[in-house]
């Protein structure tokens, strides 16, 4: 099973098939360029209180290539049309011209202006809005998720606190093989292909969530272009917040299961 998701290398360029969860992602994107129905988007605000005569930008630049060392699938672009995953080289001169692509800064815009005007790609993007003083990671969902996001910050937050000097420029050097993902499947040990038994596993907890009146979505033109993302946020109380968690132990689901069929349901 692992073959089927063995990371080949040529020339420097790393090379391995989408997983499961990665291909259905990627059916979900729209073409490079397009609007996008499924962008994941984060924002965070920074605020440095050290000397001020260090160049807040080239910091970010550099530490931004520093976790690129350590993490290199965050310079991985898909390749939809033969669905794979694909890391480029990591020699000094391709790292500067991916950061080049891949850190991006911004005037006289806002967070959810920039966010607004997403569109489809298939890599990993960094913005800095100067006026805000705020990152915002721009990625599509074959690459990361949500709690991927959060511990990509951790990260690039851990580079950043780090001395100037010890960036390197961004350049460090190699100590073994490069820090590459795996899929989903491999690390829960699914085959390629599943079996009989898994299709019958998958049946019975799918049987699971039958009901007398399942949740429909509305009438939906999929073939209709999304407009542009609205940002909008839901402050809930402590007390609902715990009673949505209590909620969800005493069925079985994950809040984000829940999450998700509150949307569903709202928009019927």
């Amino acid at each position: 099973m692992a073959e089927a998701y063995a990371w080949i290398e040529e020339g420097g360029v790393w090379r391995r098939n989408l997983g499961s969860m990665e291909s259905f992602y990627l059916t979900l994107a729209s073409p490079e360029g397009e609007a996008v129905h499924w962008m994941i988007g984060c924002c965070v605000s920074i605020k440095y209180r050290g000397n001020d005569s260090i160049d807040i930008e080239n910091a970010i630049r550099q530490a931004w290539k520093t976790t690129r060392h350590g993490f290199p699938n965050i310079a991985a672009v898909i390749d939809p049309s033969a669905q794979e995953m694909v890391v480029g080289p990591d020699d000094p001169t391709a790292v500067d011209e991916w950061s080049l692509k891949s850190f991006k800064t911004h005037d006289g815009i806002t967070a959810d202006e920039l966010f607004s005007s997403f569109k489809s790609q298939f890599s990993m993007t960094l913005h800095f809005l100067r006026d805000t003083n705020e990152l915002m990671i721009q990625a599509p969902h074959a690459l990361i998720d949500g709690r991927g996001i959060l511990y990509l910050y951790h990260a690039l937050f851990t580079a950043l606190s780090r001395k100037p000097e010890d960036h390197a420029n961004g350049h460090l050097e190699k100590t073994g093989p490069p820090n590459l993902t795996k899929p989903y499947d491999e690390w829960l040990g699914l085959s390629a292909q599943p079996s009989e038994k898994n299709i019958k596993d998958a049946e019975s907890i799918f049987q699971c969530f039958a009901q007398e009146k399942p949740i429909l979505l509305p009438g939906v033109d999929f073939g209709r272009k999304p407009q542009k993302a609205i940002h909008r946020e839901l402050a809930l109380s402590e007390e609902s917040t715990r009673a949505i968690i209590d909620a969800c132990k005493r069925k079985g689901i994950t809040v984000t299961t829940a999450w998700h069929a509150a949307l569903a349901m709202a928009v019927q």
